[in-house]
């Protein structure tokens, strides 16, 4: 399988040189060699795979750890995730540092080298049809445009690099500058659509070529790219006003006019995205996509279908991309707490979710907890014991706080914390009616009490979205399913598509395709939702308003998969959000009313600089055509 084929590669590159400055190849006689027939020029294609960063690490994607929705913040304070979300980036070694690799990063630049070698020299394999020269030049394209648009998330205006430099270029041409910002989007999009031309819409094979990118993944790709471009980060309404040597601007003005033809654009190619993967037998999961033959409840299938989003291993229709790059198992063990006395050393549970993300969820209304008409003057943090009404999702009679009753099926599908009933895991997968079912005891004493030190997780809420239900006890081990990342769903798809036409000022269209993610996590539509159970019942009326429900209930949807750094960094909402002081319940205490006592652990950093990340000051030093980013 492709998944086994990417982690056998020959890295045919010279890869000891990180500068990104190292675009001309100077091993030449292996490269000769890597396009003499097909079989070893396909170990060169699965070296332009590998350089896709790896998103289901946490020690390479800092969308995982960097922003404020999960931490590792006891015993863990040097992890590089936690590192950057308390601002200490850094321009000496900067952390993730993709541009020319390190400290986390890979030299992306070094990967975009490789593809374009692939582009230039694969016509000279002899043993292969032209059908297939296309179609591998056509993936190699589109890994080029995807590292360039992850060096733009992150740096925003970068070097293109259209082809590789002459051996015999000189020293001082090697001294790019960097390109406009809108003509970095410009060429990452003018490649996604050379690609998809070439590429199949599907893989004919899907166990052989699982993995491998198709037009629907590259025209998925392409929505996403476009609506990061009109979005407000990158379309002028930030106020970044550098400039190169020579005094041409980096970034666009934010014309008006422009604006709107951006967002024109994200909703063609949304539109196109939407309609290619559907076509492919793309839909959302739904409830009926868990046939368990047991005495289950339907609000733990819906559970389970709401997990399947992220973790079904096989046919997950859900998923347009599934990045076989990086198959997540340690990260389960961290997501997911020791709850069973039998292993008690099985999984790390370090990895929680801060008070304030518990409130991000809706309640059963399908509104936020502070607009529900039904929740004013309630203490959230009261203990109250669970009743029978929610028999599937808590521990009968365990005492917990108001805030963890009565709210949407995401919330008990994402989170688990303590009192929490848990599916699954090689456990228990034929009845929950009669409450036979494991629960998390997070109080101190209880199981889920870590015994170490670096298991320890002070939060009190875990996200459970990201361990699959078929992780569990075989034998005397724990064993964890692997699955692919989801690098792109169809939700992430419909979402995109709902912010391009609310941009648009298409604002009942805008709800429609907001209201089928909603009604898959079993919530009423905006209007009917607002109108019934909210204090402010006209706010999906408004451009405003509904912009406001459209970007929590992307939040909301996408949670832990690491969408939300680069939402809120695109939105200019990071500063908001990334500076609220992070408090946690307190496991050192045994008794419900002294465990539910907020605390706070510590006061996360972000200013209007770590919109971007630091270009590394000794790369600054070579090249002094080079511009820094604002503020660094």
């Amino acid at each position: 399988m492709i998944k086994f084929r990417l982690y056998y590669i020959i890295l045919l590159s010279l890869l000891s040189s990180c500068n990104y400055l190292d675009i001309v190849p100077d091993n030449v006689a292996t490269i000769d060699n890597a396009f003499t027939d097909k079989f070893n020029a396909e170990k060169y294609l699965f070296t332009c795979y590998s350089y896709l960063p790896k998103m289901g690490d946490i020690d390479q994607n800092p969308a995982l750890l960097g922003s404020d929705e999960v931490s590792k913040a006891l015993y863990h304070e040097n992890q590089r995730g936690v590192l950057l979300a308390n601002g200490y980036q850094s321009i000496v070694n900067p952390l993730f540092n993709y541009w020319n690799g390190g400290n986390g990063g890979q030299p992306l630049y070094v990967g975009i080298r490789d593809c374009n070698t692939l582009i230039e020299r694969i016509d000279e394999v002899s043993d292969m049809t032209e059908r297939e020269k296309r179609t591998w030049k056509a993936e190699a394209k589109f890994i080029k445009a995807y590292l360039h648009f992850y060096l733009i998330r992150m740096y925003g205006p970068i070097h293109i690099i259209r082809e590789n430099i002459s051996i015999n270029e000189s020293i001082e041409n090697l001294k790019m500058s960097r390109d406009p910002l809108d003509e970095c989007f410009s060429y990452v999009v003018e490649l996604l659509d050379e690609a998809i031309a070439d590429l199949p819409e599907f893989n004919e094979n899907s166990t052989l070529e699982h993995g491998r990118i198709t037009a629907t993944i590259a025209a998925a790709v392409k929505a996403k790219v476009l609506v990061t471009a009109a979005s407000p980060l990158f379309n002028g309404e930030s106020g970044f006003q550098i400039q190169n040597n020579d005094g041409t601007p980096l970034f666009p003005n934010g014309d008006a006019a422009i604006v709107n033809q951006k967002w024109a654009d994200a909703l063609a190619a949304c539109e196109e995205a939407i309609t290619l993967a559907e076509q492919n037998g793309h839909r959302l999961l739904q409830i009926d996509d868990f046939d368990e033959s047991g005495s289950v409840s339907d609000s733990t299938r819906q559970k389970v279908v709401l997990g399947y989003r992220v973790t079904r291993r096989d046919n997950n229709k859900e998923v347009v991309w599934s990045h076989t790059n990086s198959i997540v198992t340690g990260l389960q063990g961290d997501a997911m707490p020791q709850y069973f006395s039998q292993l008690d050393y099985h999984s790390n549970g370090n990895y929680g979710v801060p008070l304030k993300i518990s409130l991000m969820y809706y309640t059963k209304n399908g509104v936020p907890v502070d607009e529900d008409a039904e929740w004013q003057n309630e203490n959230l943090n009261q203990v109250i014991p669970a009743d029978d009404d929610h028999r599937f999702h808590l521990k009968l009679g365990k005492r917990t706080v108001k805030r963890n009753f009565n709210r949407e099926p995401r919330f008990y599908a994402d989170l688990i914390f303590d009192g929490a009933l848990v599916y699954g895991h090689q456990r228990t997968f034929s009845n929950d009616k009669n409450q036979n079912l494991d629960y998390i005891d997070h109080l101190q004493g209880g199981y889920t009490t870590a015994g170490y030190a670096h298991k320890y997780c002070p939060f009190g809420y875990w996200p459970h979205k990201l361990v699959s239900i078929e992780s569990g006890e075989a034998g005397q081990f724990w064993h964890y399913t692997g699955y692919a990342f989801p690098a792109l769903r169809l939700a992430d798809l419909y979402l995109l598509y709902a912010e391009a036409l609310l941009e648009s000022n298409q604002l009942d269209e805008s709800k429609v395709w907001i209201n089928r993610v909603r009604e898959r996590a079993g919530l009423k539509g905006v209007d009917e939702a607002w109108q019934a159970y909210s204090i402010n019942p006209n706010k999906p009326s408004t451009k405003e308003g509904l912009r406001e429900i459209l970007h929590r209930e992307r939040l909301i949807e996408m949670a832990f998969e690491g969408s939300r750094f680069w939402d809120l960094r695109r939105w200019l909402e990071a500063e908001d959000n990334c500076n609220v002081p992070v408090q946690a319940w307190n496991p050192q205490e045994s008794t419900p009313e002294k465990y539910y006592q907020p605390q706070t652990l510590y006061y996360p950093t972000f200013t209007t600089k770590n919109y971007f990340f630091p270009i590394a000051e000794s790369e600054i030093t070579k090249n002094p055509n080079l511009i820094q980013n604002y503020g660094w």
